[in-house]
């Protein structure tokens, strides 16, 4: 038996949610988190992102944060 999990926190700077998924015994023949667990993550984040009425924002290399030196 496996339990696929998978957690993320958004939006990536200032986090405002914790998102943990967790599938019990996968049905199918896939049972890593990427696989199983990521998607959803990626669907319950996207609802919790437009309902809370923040706009996307598409990661570049000016808004990253840079690690010190």
């Amino acid at each position: 038996a496996y339990i696929s999990s998978f957690a993320g926190i958004l939006p990536a700077h200032q986090p405002k949610y914790v998102i943990y998924v967790a599938i019990d015994n996968p049905k199918n023949k896939k049972y890593y988190g990427s696989e199983i667990a990521a998607p959803i993550f990626a669907k319950v984040g996207a609802y919790a992102i437009r309902k809370s009425g923040m706009t996307p924002v598409l990661l570049t290399q000016e808004n990253l944060i840079e690690k010190n030196k």
